[in-house]
């Protein structure tokens, strides 16, 4: 919310507040449905690192269907990490915007490897995108929308 300017203020006047940014669902999965990341809860409105988190969730939850029935132990298991990484990513994003990151080199650091430029994300994509890539090729004459992608029919 941006407070309204008097005449001849200042344009550096602005209030800024983070009213509504902190949203979320009562539970990111259940029986009947699962939420992957900014749908679960909302964590950061600038850097929009919900994408990464969903391609992330996206892949894990496949994984984990895949292996077996979405159970009760599983879905408890998924419940857990996202309410995990939901709080690690809100606590990630009052630190950035508290000005820690500009004053520590240590969290600069941190935070321009794992998070800004995605090491945080890559790996495990990189690794599942290319498990799928190399299941759909010609080579194998695999259909990754028929059947089970991990080998089992």
């Amino acid at each position: 919310m941006l407070a309204r300017r008097e005449a001849g203020d200042s344009p550096y006047d602005r209030v800024h507040v983070r009213n509504g940014f902190a949203r979320q669902a009562k539970r990111p999965a259940d029986r009947d449905f699962i939420l992957l990341a900014d749908a679960f809860g909302f964590s950061d409105p600038v850097y929009s690192v919900g994408t990464g988190f969903a391609v992330s969730q996206a892949i894990e939850v496949a994984t984990s269907i895949n292996a077996g029935a979405w159970s009760p132990e599983t879905c408890a298991g998924y419940v857990a990490h996202c309410r995990a990484t939901l709080q690690r990513a809100r606590k990630a994003f009052e630190f950035w915007y508290s000005g820690a990151v500009v004053r520590n080199s240590v969290a600069a650091s941190e935070v321009q490897h794992d998070f800004l430029l995605g090491g945080l994300f890559q790996a495990g994509i990189s690794e599942s995108y290319g498990a799928a890539i190399d299941l759909a090729s010609l080579a194998s004459q695999r259909d990754p929308f028929r059947g089970d992608l991990g080998g089992r029919r």
